[in-house]
């Protein structure tokens, strides 16, 4: 586990943990998050779950699980203090979700997050629109369908291709346990209703669609915002 830390400029208004989705690390919150909120007295703080802090395909990705990765996070919300905003996107939104089961925080932000109901329902759409994802499927390679499709998954049709093959190339593996795990997640509903909470969903999100990010909202009591001509990584 490591972090990408900006200090706030002036007087602290609070501390932001940034908690990355699949196949991505600190690094996609450092382009235009980490140094906008640093500059409006947030210490911005960003994660590299385990083993996602260098891009391309890593052995021993597989073993690790989403019980490994919310461990990263309540190391990174020990050393940072516990009154901390949440900011996770897509998987990330789903480990916010699990951390909120047993600690509070002071807010929540999630960013296309994966539903408490899980990604079972939607990724298997996605994968009947998109049937050359199967053999990604088959062989187990989370890594190689997320980046080999990235436009079509994650990305606005708008995203220059000098754009888009810098991104590409930051990508990290990611464990297929953990992908797994995110398709039927089970969250046990503790601290989400006591903590404020803003649900963004993209709305052209070809792999969260809008509708049980809607429903996580009212299960909530959380704040929700379409984001209008949005693809799935609003990050």
């Amino acid at each position: 586990m490591g972090m990408i830390s900006k200090k706030a400029t002036g007087n602290p208004r609070g501390s932001i943990l940034f908690i990355h989705g699949v196949c991505h690390g600190a690094w996609c919150w450092d382009e235009y998050f980490l140094d906008f909120f640093a500059e409006n007295s947030f210490d911005a703080h960003a994660i590299d779950l385990r083993r996602h802090d260098k891009p391309g395909r890593q052995k021993g990705m597989h073993s690790l699980g989403l019980k490994e990765y919310l461990e990263d996070i309540r190391s990174a919300v020990e050393t940072i203090g516990e009154d901390v905003i949440l900011v996770g996107h897509s998987m990330g939104g789903l480990l916010a979700q699990k951390y909120l089961e047993k600690k509070s925080a002071r807010s929540a932000i999630l960013l296309a997050p994966v539903p408490p109901t899980g990604v079972i329902s939607s990724a298997a759409r996605t994968i009947r629109k998109n049937p050359s994802l199967i053999p990604y499927l088959l062989s187990r390679d989370v890594y190689g369908a997320f980046h080999d499709q990235a436009r079509k998954l994650q990305f606005s049709d708008d995203l220059s291709e000098e754009k888009l093959t810098y991104y590409k190339s930051k990508m990290t593996a990611e464990s297929f346990k953990a992908f797994m795990e995110l398709q039927l997640p089970l969250i046990r509903d503790h601290y989400h209703t006591l903590t404020p909470m803003l649900i963004i969903a993209g709305e052209n999100d070809a792999v969260i669609p809008v509708a049980p990010l809607k429903k996580a909202a009212d299960r909530y009591n959380a704040d929700f915002i379409l984001a209008r001509g949005m693809a799935h990584n609003l990050v």
